[in-house]
């Protein structure tokens, strides 16, 4: 419909005093959690663990480490930082706005769909040169 700017499905999904809690911000909360595990990890000696999560279609394909087709969305390298801020920046700004518009079922369906198979069609599309 033309004029609707939410979805009848959008709810917060709790609220923090006045402010409401939605999927995008507790997405970005996970990121930020992830962006520092990696950060202690690399800061420890224990970086060589993010290559076993990062993708790698050549792993994937022929090493069976299907994992990694989940865990490269959430993999951030310590030394991208400002990038890493922008993209929080804008996944926070613009991702509660297609929240809001399309609801809160089909913002998690498609934060999956694009998660899960973003670097499979890549990696399909590699394999077959």
């Amino acid at each position: 419909m033309f004029g609707v700017t939410t979805s009848d499905d959008y709810r917060p999904v709790a609220w923090m005093g006045r402010y409401p809690v939605d999927v995008t911000t507790m997405l970005v909360g996970v990121h930020v959690a992830a962006a520092v595990f990696a950060a202690i990890l690399v800061a420890v000696g224990g970086g060589s663990i993010l290559g076993w999560l990062q993708f790698d279609s050549a792993a994937v394909w022929s090493g069976g480490q299907v994992w990694r087709l989940f865990t490269y969305a959430f993999v951030h390298p310590p030394s991208g930082l400002l990038w890493f801020a922008i993209e929080m920046y804008m996944l926070f700004v613009f991702g509660r706005e297609v929240e809001r518009f399309v609801g809160r079922r089909a913002y998690i369906a498609l934060l999956k769909w694009n998660a899960s198979s973003g670097d499979a069609r890549i990696s399909l599309c590699i394999s077959s040169y």
